[in-house]
């Protein structure tokens, strides 16, 4: 019934120690192996195992300290600070390397190991037995070890402690089914039992609080660091061997193991029966145990409580979990959305590019256009700017032409009028030489048929002639005269008209020919006859005066051009001093214009 009791607590143990340590992580260190002699550099290496979640290059691993060994009431010799202790790795199996530089002297060596990593700090202790020098190392010597528990947990550290041998009481009845018995040796201990005992793949941590579970009489006091030497000890099955996990083993090694008391004298009684004294020692075994047991009964009353409590932990999680699932739905469902969008966006960006692309191609094709419209517009304003500069030579051309046309016209224009106010006065006196002699004459004279003006025709010499024959001047005078007198008044004007029309077209020809001088001083014409010929010539001297070609404002725009003209092929001086003209004679708009263009050119 007590054993029943004692599998029910550790149980219980295993629990807590399942919730306590889920998130842990443990490692430990398994056997060693002594690759030197006496007398030569130590070379050691220990295996690593139960690494859960470390990795090799988040460990360091170092001898001890002095501390360490004075609290083990071990020997610390100096030269174990020259250990050089390294963490090596061969494909999936870790270890720790010592390699000394001096010879040992000593053949048995206590050895303290420190290991830090991620997870904590393990402290271990080993006992090696160095073999001779002449005796040649054909196999690795395996040495005792001694788990020591964490230094956070403040517990003691677990040395050995050979047990007083014990008369073995006798044997029970044979059982139908035998279980495999294991006989512990003076010095062995539960730990190397449980190493050399772990079936592949567990862990030692496991066989030991299996070994410890099964035979809970084969230690002294209940303690699991004293297991007594010559007990035998059943060999845990499969399934008892996999009732804890690694992590939870250790925690209940943790939990079980206690501070070392100091031991007090006892005094022991002489027993002359060995059967009396095993008795005597079971029965106090007992007693420690159901002290043990009751002691344990309260801690599995304490981690009930706390059970509870990390139960009700467990049940907030549970609802924060499902809080988390919902929340975590949610996301996701946003997640695909924002994919989506994504996506759209994606698409968006693409027909954007293709935009820009495009875009980019216009943009190119419009700057060669404007690079070629730019060309044939600076081509264009060359040309303006030549036909500016003819225009000008042609509208200087065309008013010293002007001039000169001018001063002829007046030449040739004073030639005819002395002409014709010559044949008025020539009619007056015919028509008073008529009147004369009509009153003197006996036959009356005969009238002058039309038809003798068609037979001869007028015509009137060129002004040179007149000029270089005076007597023609008065016998044409005299044969107008006579024709004269035999013609209508009305067609007489018209043949003036008509010959005065010819001298102006025969004066264009004759425009730079050397002019005429008229050499009659007998001429007297009356003010009224040269008022009515002034009156006559009025419009035909307006007709002849020159016109501007252009006026003062287009005659500014054109200046404001050829300016333009002159920036862009360079010319900036002949640029300013077109402008400045413009600033000068220029409207508000054209001034405003050109210091605009000043402002550029600078």
């Amino acid at each position: 019934m007590k054993a029943m009791n004692w599998q029910h607590a550790l149980c219980a143990l295993g629990f807590v120690g399942l919730l306590l340590s889920s998130n842990a992580q443990a490692i430990a260190l398994g056997n060693i192996k002594v690759n030197s002699t006496h007398l030569q550099p130590l070379q050691l290496q220990v295996e690593l195992v139960e690494l859960h979640g470390v990795l090799a290059d988040s460990m360091t691993a170092k001898v001890a300290g002095p501390a360490q060994f004075t609290a083990a009431d071990l020997v610390y010799h100096a030269w174990y600070s020259s250990l050089a202790v390294d963490v090596v790795s061969d494909g999936a199996d870790i270890a720790l390397q010592v390699v000394g530089t001096q010879p040992v002297q000593q053949r048995e060596l206590e050895l303290i190991f420190e290991v830090d990593y991620l997870g904590g700090r393990l402290l271990a202790e080993y006992s090696v037995a160095l073999p001779d020098f002449v005796a040649q190392v054909t196999k690795a010597t395996v040495a005792t070890i001694t788990p020591v528990a964490q230094p956070e947990v403040k517990v003691a550290e677990p040395v050995l402690q050979p047990s007083e041998p014990v008369v073995q009481a006798p044997e029970s009845a044979p059982e139908p089914i035998k279980p495999q018995l294991i006989t512990v040796g003076p010095g062995q201990t539960l730990w190397r039992i449980a190493v050399n005992n772990t079936p592949a793949g567990l862990s030692p941590w496991q066989s030991l609080l299996a070994f410890y579970s099964i035979n809970p009489t084969a230690f002294k006091g209940g303690d699991i660091r004293n297991v007594m030497a010559g007990r035998q000890l059943n060999l845990p099955t499969n399934e008892q061997f996999t009732v804890l996990t690694a992590r939870q083993a250790k925690t209940a090694y943790d939990l079980l193991v206690k501070p070392r008391a100091k031991s007090s004298p006892k005094t022991v009684p002489v027993a002359n029966d060995p059967l009396q004294d095993q008795v005597q020692q079971q029965k106090q075994a007992q007693q420690q145990l159901q002290q043990q047991v009751e002691t344990q009964q309260q801690q599995v009353t304490q981690l009930a409580s706390q059970s509870q409590q990390l139960e009700a932990q467990l049940a907030d999680l549970q609802t924060d979990n499902q809080s988390a699932a919902l929340a975590q739905q949610v996301l996701q469902q946003e997640n695909q959305n924002l994919a989506q969008g994504v996506a759209a966006q994606q698409q968006d960006l693409v027909g954007l590019n293709e935009q820009r692309t495009s875009l980019e191609n216009n943009m190119l094709s419009l700057d060669q256009k404007f690079e070629a419209t730019q060309m044939s517009l600076n081509q264009a304003q060359a040309e303006l700017l030549q036909v500016q500069q003819s225009l000008l030579q042609t509208r200087q051309a065309t008013e010293s032409a002007q001039a000169t046309q001018v001063s002829g016209f007046g030449l040739q224009n004073t030639y005819t009028i002395m002409a014709l106010l010559l044949m008025p006065v020539l009619l007056i006196m015919g028509l008073v030489w008529w009147l004369v002699s009509r009153g003197r004459g006996a036959a009356k004279p005969q009238p002058i048929e039309p038809a003798v003006v068609d037979k001869a025709p007028l015509s009137l010499d060129p002004l040179a002639e007149y000029d270089s024959k005076p007597s023609a001047k008065v016998a044409d005078l005299q044969t107008s005269a006579l024709q004269m007198q035999g013609m209508p008044e009305r067609s007489f004007i018209e043949q003036l008209l008509q010959e005065q029309d010819q001298a102006e077209l025969d004066s264009v020809s004759r425009e730079r020919a050397q002019p005429a001088t008229l050499e009659d001083d007998h001429v007297h014409l009356s003010k009224d006859i040269e008022a009515l010929l002034n009156q006559r010539h009025q419009p035909q001297e307006g007709a002849d005066e020159p016109v501007d070609y252009l006026s003062l404002e287009e005659d500014m725009n054109t200046k404001l051009d050829l300016a333009r003209s002159y920036r862009d092929m360079g010319q900036i001086s002949d640029a300013h001093a077109v402008l400045d003209q413009v600033r000068k004679f220029g409207n508000t708009d054209q001034q405003a214009q050109a210091t605009l263009l000043l402002s550029r050119l600078k």
